[in-house]
């Protein structure tokens, strides 16, 4: 069973993709910083300096397949891998020239974060010419609901 993910973009018109996805993996990652020190050349042993800002990172990973064609079922709008990596490419612009250009992410249960786009890729798969394996990383900036 799929779950059903969208993507809403902050630009105007805004857009709204549905993407079925496979598997919707949420991690919290800290990012302390390691410092090696010089050690001992004779035993090779070595000390480092350990130390934490309290920085957090928030990842939501999304995985499916997407169609080489888009389609419409009900409200929903199903890109097609080139409308998706389209999409991708103007929001990471978008991102990059205008720091309050967040999207939103909204799972299956109704959440709703603001965030961006950390990294995607589109698999190419012999066997399925007309469907391809995608992975989406999206950096969680807020919760909204």
């Amino acid at each position: 069973m799929a779950v059903l993910v969208k993507l809403i973009s902050a630009g105007d018109p805004v857009i709204t993709y549905s993407l079925k996805a496979d598997r919707l993996q949420h991690q919290f990652q800290r990012q302390p910083s390691v410092i090696p020190l010089p050690g001992d050349l004779d035993t090779g042993e070595t000390s480092v300096i350990s130390f934490d800002l309290g920085f957090c990172l928030e990842i939501i990973s999304v995985s499916g397949v997407v169609d080489t064609v888009g389609y419409t079922e009900g409200s929903e709008v199903f890109p097609s891998k080139t409308n998706l990596e389209n999409a991708v490419r103007t929001w990471w612009k978008e991102s990059v020239s205008d720091l309050t250009a967040l999207i939103k992410l909204q799972t299956n249960t109704g959440e709703l974060y603001n965030g961006v786009i950390r990294g995607f890729s589109c698999d190419y798969v012999a066997a399925q010419t007309d469907r391809y394996p995608y992975s989406l990383q999206f950096q969680v900036i807020s919760k909204v609901t």
